[in-house]
Parts: structure tokens; C-alpha cells; sequence
């Protein structure tokens, strides 16, 4: 279930249309071993060489072979602790190479959510002669969260094309 979980997050990331995002046998070509480079240790890695393939434009050829693992029941890492690794590693990879879509968009809906409470809160204010801070607060917590967001996204989208243009 785990690995066609991760591998059903790995696909659409990707777009590849594979069917094990962890399969540990793989082979490329020699030329293509320094753009793969994975920065992930662990399970993580093996995700994280699928999206660099597809961001080089290298071509992603799935083979079935058949495995058969004599004396082992079950794999020795702890499955939860190894699924984390791996979708926080996707997470980690989005992130940065989208950080306007994964962090402003979000930023943007939280800015818009605020502001929309606090013309709420301010009606009822000016309607009812009170104020209800439950909503103020949201509404401010809201846009801080947001704004935060929108700028984290700013800073790491400038930070990535300048990483882009040195090399």
C-alpha cells in the first residue's frame, strides 16, 4: 500500500506513468549519472532521480522484472519512518523547483481568506456595536500566515533562478 501510495504521488508529480517509483534496480547511461545526482539519502533518493530525469528531459523506460527475496519477510527499514522520508523528500524537491505555485498560491488563498474575515468582522462591528476578536484573530493570523508564504515563495523563486543562471 505504501509504495503505491508514494508511487501514485511520484506519478503525479512526475507525469511519468510509472508503476514502482521505488524500485532499487535501475540503470542509466554514463553520461547521465552527474544530472542525477541525488541530494536525498535514503529511500528519498529514488524519487528524487526519477523528477531530476524528467526535469533533464531524459527518457523514463519501465522493464518488468521479477523479484524473489529468499529468507527475508518483510523489509528491514520501518515502513511509516521510510514512507515520510520519501514524501517529505517529493515535498522537499516541489517545493523548490515551484516554490511560487506551492508556496504563493497557498499564500495568495490565506491573504484573500483574511481580508474577506476582516471586512466580515468589521461589518459586524459597525452593525452589532461589538467586536468579535475569535474572528479578528483568524483574520489577522490568517493574513500573516499568508503573507509569509507569498514572501517565502518570492525568495525562493528569485534564489532558484539565480542558482539556474550560474550554472
Amino acid at each position: 500500500v505504501g509504495v503505491r501510495a508514494i508511487t501514485a504521488l511520484t506519478d503525479r508529480v512526475s507525469g511519468l506513468g510509472i508503476t514502482d517509483a521505488q524500485s532499487g534496480l535501475r540503470a542509466y547511461s554514463g553520461y547521465v549519472l552527474p544530472l542525477l545526482s541525488p541530494v536525498e539519502d535514503g529511500m528519498g533518493a529514488s524519487t528524487e532521480i526519477l523528477l531530476k530525469g524528467v526535469e533533464c528531459n531524459l527518457r523514463v523506460v519501465e522493464v518488468p522484472v521479477t523479484v524473489k527475496y529468499w529468507g527475508l519477510d518483510t523489509s528491514t527499514h520501518n515502513p511509516i519512518y521510510q514512507a515520510l522520508e520519501v514524501i517529505s523528500g517529493i515535498i522537499k524537491y516541489v517545493s523548490m523547483r515551484h516554490p511560487l505555485l506551492f508556496y504563493g498560491v497557498p499564500g495568495a488563498i490565506l491573504v484573500i481568506t483574511g481580508l474577506l474575515i476582516g471586512v466580515w468582522t468589521t461589518q459586524l462591528y459597525i452593525s452589532l456595536g461589538r467586536l468579535n476578536t475569535s474572528l479578528a484573530w483568524i483574520s489577522i493570523g490568517s493574513m500573516m500566515i499568508g503573507l509569509l508564504l507569498c514572501f517565502t515563495a518570492i525568495i525562493l523563486f528569485t534564489m532558484m533562478n539565480v542558482i539556474r543562471q550560474q550554472k
